[in-house]
């Protein structure tokens, strides 16, 4: 009868823990949570699969509204910024834009707890693979992409100020 209990106690424990892990990770591995957007985000392109992409991506318009203080915050509904998200995918689709595959390299650290990832990723335009370098950051739950080498990022990622016109490419 102890075993039985005993048995019941750890089924009870191993539940609990599995059920609130997402909770767990979140508040007390921010590190593993941003892994886990960051992967759910780049597999997300890989697959052509934008609104899960566009659901893990922190939304700004990238201006300071009139001041010097960079705005994280956007003017758009949360449906108007998906269909420009959207409108952004398929402007790079007109590019012949693709995410071949990413690689999480490092992560940084910068005052003991604000941490970013570092990204190398395999891009093809065009029919040409390139490398880029990029990096990713958890912010207010969501995932910030900093832009690096990559002249197409900003139609992927969370920004929503951006004019549909091809980069200038080196």
């Amino acid at each position: 009868m102890k075993k039985v209990v005993a048995l019941f106690i750890l089924i009870a424990i191993l539940s609990t823990i599995v059920i609130s892990w997402p909770t767990i990770r979140k508040n007390y591995f921010p590190e593993k949570e941003a892994e886990h957007l960051i992967n759910k985000y780049y597999q997300s392109l890989i697959n052509e699969e934008y609104e899960e992409a566009f659901d893990v991506l922190l939304l700004y318009d990238g201006e300071g509204n009139g001041t010097d203080v960079f705005s994280f915050d956007t003017t758009l509904t949360k449906e108007q910024a998906k269909d420009f998200y959207m409108e952004k995918i398929a402007f790079l689709k007109k590019q012949d834009y693709t995410i071949k595959d990413y690689n999480i390299t490092d992560v940084e650290y910068a005052d003991g707890h604000t941490f970013w990832h570092h990204l190398m990723l395999e891009v093809e335009v065009n029919g040409t693979k390139q490398k880029y370098h990029e990096t990713a950051h958890l912010r207010e739950e969501k995932l910030l992409i900093g832009e690096k080498d990559d002249p197409f990022v900003q139609y992927r990622d969370g920004r929503m100020k951006v004019k549909l016109e091809k980069p200038a490419l080196e």
